[in-house]
């Protein structure tokens, strides 16, 4: 039978997650209630029904639940955003290896003035519109699930734009910055995303 102790277990145990739909949490935690009163029904004690109904219905979290949810809410809106996304991430990308390829040629005696252009606006293009869009959008919460996350992601890929620009247009203190950049990236961003996918793995040991 269900008691009110056991009823206060489910809801702060749910409230551990803060899901951000209210009613989301309250239909969760009336379906956490039915699911333990059916197994304590069948003779089960309240802590081994407890655990069972959280892994069955909610084995990765109640924050998995919220984000599926959404995600069916607003299917078709995501849809068009992703469709987007990754269109103009690979406009910019492949607008960003004609420049690259061009401007390898140019070292070797074949020269085109627009190398320089595709670079600036590949790179450009991918930082201020394609990696925006790519860490708001909902495919990348298992990496960056944060939102403090994803803007230090934009600020690196803009921060890194710059320095493009700055090498590519010759302006002074250039070599400063990519040195500076290739410092920060080395030392800072790429351990910190390895480090967090190290974590993430442990977890799912």
């Amino acid at each position: 039978m269900m008691t009110e102790e056991y009823v206060d277990k489910i809801i702060n145990k749910v409230s551990e997650d803060q899901l951000s739909n209210i009613s989301l949490r309250d239909d969760l935690i009336d379906h956490l209630c039915c699911v333990v009163e059916t197994k304590l029904e069948a003779g089960k004690d309240f802590e081994n029904a407890f655990e069972e109904a959280f892994a069955q219905t909610t084995p990765n979290g109640c924050q998995e639940i919220e984000q599926e949810t959404y995600l069916l809410i607003n299917f078709k809106k995501f849809t068009m955003m992703k469709k987007i996304t990754y269109t103009l991430g690979f406009l910019f990308s492949l607008i960003f290896v004609v420049g690259a390829t061009f401007k390898v040629l140019s070292w070797e005696g074949l020269y085109w003035e627009g190398a320089d252009v595709c670079l600036l606006i590949g790179g450009t293009g991918n930082a201020v519109l394609f990696v925006p869009l790519l860490l708001l959008s909902e495919s990348t919460g298992k990496i960056v699930n944060s939102l403090t996350e994803k803007i230090l992601w934009i600020v690196t890929a803009l921060g890194l734009t710059l320095v493009l620009w700055f090498k590519f247009m010759n302006w002074q203190g250039s070599g400063e910055m990519v040195a500076l950049a290739a410092l920060i990236v080395g030392l800072g961003v790429l351990p910190a995303f390895f480090f967090k996918l190290y974590k993430r793995s442990l977890q799912s040991i």
